[in-house]
């Protein structure tokens, strides 16, 4: 009779008990096999015996299967008294490859469930307000350190620091004197960051990981203008007498005051601007021949990089912009997508062994402050899918 099935199937049943994850009606199993006949419990005691369960698999190929058989042998099996040489040697072979096999299946299964405890154990915190503030000059400040009043080397500019906001407070600089600057002020937010600031006018921009915006240290002028790299959230301050601009790669934002969310990150392929109140216009900007898009409030411009088509659609503006309230805000997301959010945020690389991320949708709201770990266990549920954290990196594969 085949005991193969039995030995595979008790195998695991020992590997769940070593790592202490064998629930109260496996343990008894185990044992009523252990107590159901001496050979049993020879198995189980040459197992635990002989067997280290921190070797990998790759270890174990190595062990030798005579020297398995030569330990165990004396207690694993009844001796004959009389046994032809032959049959003592297919006997001989016979047992080591059924306990290699045993052990072997053990092997994996310990394996795998230390696997599955670890490879969402590393901890990976979320994002936090840091930012870097570079002057025209090239002078760099480090937000995150410099927690009070920053005067920049020209003597004329004062930035106020507090709260985990950066306040531009005061410019004595002539428009002349702008002119001649010949670069804006930019800071700067890395992965894993997030920040606040006001401008001089009034009107407050809450940039997300991985982005940057270029701004005047001035407030004089016919217009406000901007350009952004990445994504940020505006609530311009009203001032009928000279429009506020957003400035990305390839689009331009025209608005007297509003709330409104621009994601143009350059790597992506498709980029969005998304009203939430008021009324902007939407342009081209190497495009001076099509006419302005304007969006009301729930409404969006997608942009394609590839074929550099621009569409307007309906949404909910609050599903783009929860970021800045601390939430994470999926819609039929494609993980793809998601991932490379989570990637921003969190300051980690993908690494995708599972090419159909974009055939996974996601829906739901997640806090965007929990750790790592625990956000990639929700998403795997219901999917095919699993996540490892290994080296401040993010694995894909198939379960």
């Amino acid at each position: 009779m085949d005991k193969t099935p039995e030995y595979l199937e008790y195998s695991r049943l020992i590997a769940k008990k070593l790592s202490g994850t064998a629930n109260e009606e496996e343990l008894l199993k185990l044992q009523q096999w252990i107590d159901a006949g001496k050979q049993n419990r020879l198995i189980y005691e040459a197992f635990i015996k002989n067997v280290d369960i921190k070797k990998s698999e790759k270890e174990f190929e190595a062990v030798s299967s005579e020297k398995v058989w030569n330990n165990i042998s004396s207690k694993l099996f009844i001796k004959r008294k009389r046994q032809l040489l032959l049959n003592n040697v297919i006997w001989k072979v016979a047992a080591s490859v059924i306990f290699l096999a045993f052990v072997g299946s053990a092997i994996f299964y310990i394996n795998r469930i230390q696997y599955q405890k670890n490879r969402l154990a590393e901890v990976i915190t979320p994002g936090y307000d840091k930012a870097f503030l570079v002057t025209p000059n090239g002078e760099t400040f480090d937000l995150e350190k410099n927690s009070d009043t920053i005067v920049v080397a020209d003597n004329a500019t004062v930035f106020s620091n507090k709260g985990k906001k950066l306040r531009q407070v005061d410019s004595n600089i002539s428009q002349e004197e702008s002119k001649q600057l010949s670069d804006q002020y930019i800071i700067v937010v890395p992965k894993g960051g997030m920040y606040e600031l006001e401008l001089l006018d009034g009107t407050v921009v809450w940039l997300n990981s991985d982005s940057e915006l270029r701004f005047s240290n001035t407030n004089i002028g016919t217009e406000r203008r901007v350009q952004l790299k990445g994504e940020a959230y505006f609530d311009v301050a009203k001032d009928k007498s000279r429009p506020f601009i957003v400035e990305t790669q390839n689009l331009a934002v025209q608005v007297l005051g509003t709330q409104f969310d621009v994601r143009a990150y350059s790597e992506d392929i498709y980029q969005n601007i998304t009203l939430v109140e008021g009324k902007v216009q939407v342009l081209l900007t190497e495009d001076n021949t099509t006419e302005p898009i304007i969006l009301n409030p729930d409404q969006q411009v997608v942009y394609s990089v590839k074929n550099s088509q621009i569409n307007k659609r309906t949404v909910n503006a609050y599903n783009y912009c929860g970021w800045k309230d601390g939430i994470f805000q999926f819609n039929n997301e494609n993980m793809a997508s998601i991932l490379n959010k989570l990637s921003r945020w969190y300051d980690v690389a993908i690494e995708n062994e599972n090419t159909k991320l974009e055939q996974i949708h996601y829906t739901g709201e997640i806090k965007r402050f929990e750790q790592l770990n625990k956000i990639l266990k929700l998403l795997e549920i219901g999917t095919d899918i699993e996540f490892e954290i290994a080296d401040q990196k993010v694995i894909v594969r198939n379960k």
